[in-house]
């Protein structure tokens, strides 16, 4: 898809719905399952879309037929936008703003147990870098979706690779300056 005609799926996307709602909704939604590549679908969700838009191109994430390569660039660059799509308007409310921020971090728990744990093993690089990405910010989501991964774990579904999970841990430690030095030698 070239880049004018994603930005123009983008800003239809964003444009208020008006009566032929519902029309202009199942033909944003056919076009979506139909014409972009997995790439331009990153590009459009690392775009900041309306809650309403970003819902609809989610939406079809599920529904469209991937090749094993295509899961994988679709993993490894929702990882790369962190999983924590933004959401417009950007409002200086804080009622809204907190909304906004628990909409992104059940967005980025869906992706996260949908795409990336059963593929993180095959993509450990990227998962790695996620967590320690994760672990070095201090952004209140950011923080949020680390505990989920390392404290709130769902059982039911597929586990992170350990070797992630301890970059995220040495992370922490390095962030809050928590290693204890060892013991000086008896002598």
């Amino acid at each position: 898809m070239e880049s004018h005609v994603r930005e123009t799926l983008v800003r239809q996307l964003c444009e208020p719905f008006g009566p032929r709602a519902v029309d202009h909704r199942r033909q944003l939604r056919n076009r979506l399952l139909a014409e972009p590549s997995v790439t331009d679908v990153v590009h459009i969700l690392g775009r900041t879309l309306t809650c309403q838009a970003q819902n609809m191109v989610l939406g079809t994430l599920g529904e469209r037929e991937y090749t094993e390569e295509e899961l994988g660039e679709l993993c490894r660059g929702l990882l790369g936008e962190r999983l924590l799509l933004r959401s417009w308007p950007s409002d200086p409310d804080p009622v809204l703003a907190f909304h906004l921020q628990a909409r992104a971090l059940r967005v980025a728990q869906w992706l996260l147990y949908w795409l990336v744990a059963p593929k993180a093993e095959r993509h450990l690089p990227a998962v790695e870098g996620f967590l320690a990405e994760l672990a070095a910010s201090e952004e209140f989501v950011d923080c949020q979706l680390l505990e989920d991964i390392l404290v709130r774990w769902p059982t039911d579904v597929t586990d992170l690779p350990p070797s992630a999970l301890r970059v995220a841990v040495r992370g922490l430690y390095e962030r809050h300056a928590l290693w204890v030095p060892a013991p000086e030698p008896p002598g």
